[in-house]
């Protein structure tokens, strides 16, 4: 084989043939049905890979959209969730001043109630009071005069022995008089 390659290599080359013709057709038939392998063998497995490439890249493509218009609605849903939110806040904070204004209107009222009720209460007692210290001032004032008159009496009697017996016969005698009497 060394032969044959080193016969070869000692012709000289042409410019764009080699010096062989028979060499320049056995290279192009050799050219010619390897590419007819690879165009018969390869190309229809390459075009099969790039179809198969772009089917998934499609198919990507769809998932991402579909993803994207599922994100898209998901996203307007909360915001509209939000929005509801938004109205359900306002609500309860209007139900929350109403029941406040309520609840404040209802502690005024009880509390003036309560403050008439200790009010009247307060007259009620001192009206008692007043009417005990007068019951309290006219018994001290009895005593007083009583004291009074028994010392007056003790003192005009004392003086007088005359009237001291006429005294004690006309108390005798209406004793007497009250016993004896019949009962009705």
């Amino acid at each position: 084989m060394n032969l044959i390659f080193a016969a070869t290599a000692e012709e000289e080359n042409g410019i764009f043939f080699p010096s062989d013709i028979n060499e320049f057709w056995w290279g192009a038939a050799a050219f010619l049905l390897v590419m007819a392998f690879l165009v018969w063998k390869v190309l229809p497995v390459a075009k099969r890979m790039m179809r198969n490439n772009a089917e998934k890249v499609e198919g990507e493509l769809r998932s991402a959209e579909e993803a994207r218009t599922a994100s898209e609605a998901r996203t307007d849903d909360l915001r509209a969730q939000l929005g509801d939110i938004s109205l359900v806040r306002e609500e309860l904070m209007t139900e929350a001043r109403t029941s406040a204004t309520r609840l404040e209107a209802d502690l005024i009222a009880r509390a003036e109630a309560e403050a008439e009720e200790l009010r009247r209460r307060g007259e009620a007692e001192i009206d008692l009071i007043r009417r005990q210290a007068t019951a309290d001032l006219q018994t001290e004032m009895g005593v007083w005069v009583s004291a009074a008159a028994e010392a007056l009496i003790t003192e005009s009697l004392s003086t007088d022995a005359a009237t001291q017996e006429a005294l004690v016969d006309a108390y005798i005698t209406s004793d007497l008089v009250a016993s004896t009497a019949p009962a009705q």
